[in-house]
C-alpha cells in the first residue's frame, strides 16, 4: 500500500475546509499527472518501482471535505492484481515530498537572504494595483509563481516551500485575488493561515468544543505561517481591482487595519 501524508496544498484561510473547494482552472489534471509521476519516482528510488504501475484518476464532483478528489491505483505487476487506495486522495492535502515540513532557511543558504522580499516605496506603490504590489513585495524566487503556467505551478510551489519560502497556496498557486482573499480572512477573524506544507487549521476563530480539534490561537502563529495583512495594498490603486473593491464595500473594510480575532 502506498501512503502519502505530505501536505503541499494543505492550507486553510477561511475555515478548515472551505478553501479546499477551489483550485486554479486547469490545475487538477496537471496535479494528478505530477502526483502519479512523483509516486512512481518514489517507488523507483526505494527499489520497488519496477514492480508497480501507478494510475491517478480524478473523481468527478466534490464532497464535503472539499477539494478535487483523486483515486490512486497501485497495480502489482508481479501478481497482475491492482488495488485502489482505501480513500480518495485530495489535491488539497497531498503532495509527494520527502519531508512534511519545509526546510528552514539559514544564514548560510541563498534562500535566507531573499525570504523577506523587497520593500516598495510609496511612489512605486502608487503606480501599482494591489495585486501588482503583493507580488512585487515577494522574494524574487516566489514572484516567479505569478507567471508560471498552471500545470507547472504546484511543482514549483512545492520546491520553494521545501527551500524555506512561505507559500500562500490559494493566492500563489490557485491564483486568488490577494487583497480580497486577505480581506475575507481578516473579517473572519484570522490573524495567520498555514503556508504550504503546514497542517491545516482545525477550528475557525471563535469556534471551540470540537472533540479532538486544536483551537485556533490568533496570538501564536506557527513559524513560517502566512500573516493575514492588507498592508501591502496601502497606497496602491485599489479602484483598479474590482474584486477587492467589492469586498471592501461589502465589509465596510479599511485597508491596512490590523487583523483581530473573531469573538
Amino acid at each position: 500500500m502506498v501512503s502519502l501524508t505530505h501536505q503541499l496544498l494543505n492550507t486553510s484561510a477561511i475555515s478548515g475546509t472551505s478553501l479546499m473547494n477551489a483550485n486554479a482552472s486547469g490545475s487538477v489534471n496537471a496535479f494528478a499527472q505530477q502526483l502519479e509521476s512523483a509516486i512512481e519516482g518514489y517507488l523507483a528510488n526505494s527499489g520497488n518501482g519496477s514492480q508497480f504501475e501507478i494510475d491517478v484518476t480524478s473523481n468527478s464532483g466534490q464532497n464535503s471535505a472539499g477539494g478535487s478528489q483523486f483515486t490512486v491505483t497501485v497495480k502489482n505487476l508481479d501478481s497482475g492484481s491492482s488495488s485502489p487506495s482505501a480513500t480518495p486522495t485530495s489535491a488539497a492535502t497531498v503532495a509527494p515530498t520527502a519531508s512534511a515540513t519545509p526546510a528552514a532557511a539559514t544564514a548560510s543558504t541563498p534562500e535566507a537572504a531573499a525570504v523577506t522580499g523587497p520593500v516598495l516605496t510609496a511612489a512605486q506603490k502608487a503606480q501599482m494595483t494591489p495585486t501588482q504590489a503583493y507580488w512585487a513585495s515577494q522574494p524574487p524566487a516566489v514572484q516567479a509563481l505569478e507567471t508560471t503556467p498552471d500545470d507547472e505551478r504546484p511543482a514549483l510551489a512545492e520546491q520553494l516551500a521545501n527551500e524555506g519560502y512561505a507559500i500562500d497556496v490559494p493566492i500563489m498557486v490557485w491564483g486568488w485575488d490577494p487583497l480580497s482573499t486577505m480581506i475575507a480572512r481578516q473579517t473572519a477573524g484570522y490573524t495567520w493561515v498555514p503556508s504550504a506544507l503546514q497542517a491545516s487549521i482545525q477550528e475557525a476563530p471563535g469556534v471551540g468544543g470540537v472533540t479532538g480539534a486544536t483551537p485556533y490561537d490568533p496570538s501564536s502563529p506557527p513559524a513560517g505561517s502566512i500573516p493575514v495583512s492588507t498592508a501591502f495594498a496601502v497606497g496602491t490603486n485599489i479602484s483598479a481591482d474590482s474584486v477587492a473593491e467589492m469586498e471592501i464595500k461589502a465589509n465596510s473594510f479599511t485597508v491596512g487595519t490590523p487583523a483581530t480575532s473573531a469573538t
